[in-house]
């Protein structure tokens, strides 16, 4: 993926996403700028995910973050009532835009 795609995607899910989701554990840690900009898009980007796979605004899409600094790897989680499907999500957001698929199960 080119780095201006990744741009522009960063630029949406800070604009649709981050605005909904609870950082409050970040401030409670001594990070860089960077490093919380990362954090808030990583979070972000699994809203998105959910939001798309479930058809769901950013709002609701955004309130499935349970990510954290103590989470086991789970960054949202999600029960869709209309297809009786519980999402389970793991993100990572990559500058590069490079992508891994690890498991997938429908």
């Amino acid at each position: 993926m080119s780095t201006i795609h990744v741009r522009q995607i960063r630029k949406a899910i800070q604009e649709k996403y981050v605005p909904h989701i609870n950082i409050s554990d970040i401030s409670r840690r001594q990070l860089s700028t960077e490093d919380e900009e990362t954090i808030k898009v990583s979070r972000g980007q699994a809203a998105l995910a959910i939001a798309y796979l479930c058809n769901i605004d950013p709002q609701e899409a955004s309130e499935s973050i349970t990510d954290g600094f103590h989470d086991n790897g789970i960054d949202a989680i999600y029960f869709d009532q209309t297809t009786h499907t519980l999402y389970v999500l793991q993100s990572k957001w990559h500058e590069e835009g490079k992508a891994k698929v690890i498991y997938k199960s429908s």
